[in-house]
């Protein structure tokens, strides 16, 4: 009988199958924000969501032209000031704290 190993998923805390989509994105930003590194290992392993969930959240990402292209095992680049405008964006008043610092570190000094 085969087990299926099941991960809990520290965006949310449930399974991550149950996970929303909206949400893996706004951490996955945040996440790649604060680590300075877009990667789908990097993501997974800190967030402990699928592998299959962080790439495909990367190729979203990379769609709206908020990261760069995948270039093998390197992380891709990140685009500050396309990230900012997307913060904005997805934030609410009870994210304002954590918002802050993400602009504070898109803004170019």
């Amino acid at each position: 009988m085969k087990s299926k190993h099941h991960n809990i998923c520290s965006v949310c805390g449930h399974d991550e199958t149950g996970c929303s989509t909206e949400e893996v994105e706004r951490r996955s930003v945040e996440h790649i924000v604060f680590k300075k590194l877009a990667s789908a290992a990097i993501l997974q392993r800190d967030l402990k969501i699928s592998y299959e969930k962080a790439a495909l959240t990367l190729n979203k990402l990379e769609m709206a032209g908020l990261i760069g292209q995948a270039d093998g095992a390197k992380p891709r680049k990140i685009y500050k000031r396309k990230l900012k405008g997307w913060v904005k964006a997805h934030s609410s008043k009870s994210q304002k704290s954590i918002i802050d610092k993400i602009i504070t570190f898109l803004t170019p000094s």
